[in-house]
């Protein structure tokens, strides 16, 4: 687990995502002005510092719950939740992929009082916005915006009118299929919520329930790699707080059951994951060192390619000398560090071998080889 921040006021609501380079990108709810600002900051895959911890926002007002999404070239996009104009109301920006600011500030919601947005992008470079919308109870909405932050079309309701919404995330497949999950709760009952639609927002699968159970508590995550969605949220249903996963296929049906995560003493909460070009990253909100700070893990689901050996000299050769220079070239596709294992042998299937031997360098000088003898290396 990685440390992000670490300063006295509070830190929460992290949401992440994996660029093209896998470097992490963060941003959050963060106290240390006096109010709730957004913060941004940039990883490598080993959790060191490209980018510090950079604040994004800066009203009187508290400016909360912001999510991202990065596009084809890296670009990064941004929504939160603002109090600036009296109300609450959505906003967006578009940052380069250091966090400085391409699109500065600019309010996409009008309608009654709207929170808990959420940011995705397809494999066309359009965005698409969901919200928490209050106009009518609390029910999801969705708008499409361009690269910039255009609207492309009008708002459209997702959720029926029996599922009022307490938190939710979406992730776009590589058909530009949008995959959205919701928290509903129902008396003591909470559960995860599943619906798959179309690239402008109209439903392809209905709603459905994905876990049973789970005493969801907040904060449910999605993100899709490879035809697959992970999503992470937290509960309490193992008595503390703790942040659990689950894998789906492409029509929300479970591939890996839940599972629990973390195994901490304090509260676990707050979760987003992402994934991308084979590495999975989860980032939560932790109390375990008494404070709460924002921590991450990642995991790598690359199939590791083997290295490609080649011009083995000498090779297929006669009247060879009795001491010779073995070489050959190597290169690895993953830039793996690599070591040698060679051996020589009197026969093909190298029964009765003479040399068996590690080397971390591309040559090896036989000694005292017999004329008249083939070798096998």
């Amino acid at each position: 687990n990685k440390k992000n921040t670490n300063n006295d006021a509070n830190s929460g609501l992290p949401e992440i995502a994996v660029d093209s380079n896998n470097n992490v990108h963060i941003v959050w709810n963060d106290a240390r002005t006096g109010n709730d600002e957004i913060f941004y900051s940039k990883l490598d895959e080993e959790g060191n510092f490209l980018v510090e911890n950079t604040q994004l926002t800066h009203m009187v007002e508290e400016s909360s719950t912001a999510d991202l999404a990065i596009d084809s070239t890296n670009n990064i996009h941004v929504v939160w939740e603002d109090r600036r104009t009296g109300g609450v109301q959505i906003y967006y920006m578009k940052l380069n992929n250091d966090g400085v600011k391409l699109v500065n500030d600019t309010q996409i919601t009008y309608a009654g009082a709207s929170d808990y947005s959420s940011i995705i992008t397809d494999p066309q470079d359009d965005l698409h916005v969901t919200w928490h919308d209050h106009r009518h109870e609390i029910h999801l909405y969705y708008l499409k915006l361009d690269n910039n932050g255009v609207p492309i079309g009008e708002e459209k309701k997702l959720t029926p009118d029996n599922h009022l919404v307490h938190a939710h995330d979406t992730t776009v497949d590589d058909s530009g299929n949008i995959h959205l999950i919701w928290q509903f709760n129902q008396g003591s009952v909470s559960e995860l919520y599943y619906k798959k639609l179309n690239n402008s927002g109209d439903t392809l699968i209905t709603t459905n329930n994905i876990t049973t159970n789970a005493k969801v508590r907040g904060y449910p995550s999605i993100s899709h790699m490879d035809g697959e969605l992970h999503v992470a949220w937290f509960s309490d249903k193992d008595v503390n707080y703790e942040v659990y996963y689950a894998l789906l296929d492409l029509f929300g049906t479970k591939r890996v059951d839940d599972t629990r995560l973390t195994f901490n003493q304090e509260r676990s909460d707050t979760t987003h994951i992402s994934a991308q070009d084979g590495v999975v990253a989860i980032v939560w909100r932790d109390q375990k060192d008494g404070n709460p700070e924002i921590y991450f893990k990642t995991k790598s689901n690359k199939t590791n390619s083997p290295p490609i050996i080649s011009d083995l000299q000498p090779n297929n050769t006669t009247n060879a000398s009795i001491f010779p220079l073995l070489s050959w070239n190597a290169y690895d596709p993953d830039n793996d560090t690599l070591e040698y294992t060679l051996t020589l042998a009197l026969d093909s299937n190298f029964t009765t071998l003479l040399i068996n031997e590690t080397v971390q360098i591309e040559q090896f000088q036989a000694e005292n080889l017999n004329y008249s003898t083939t070798y096998y290396w």
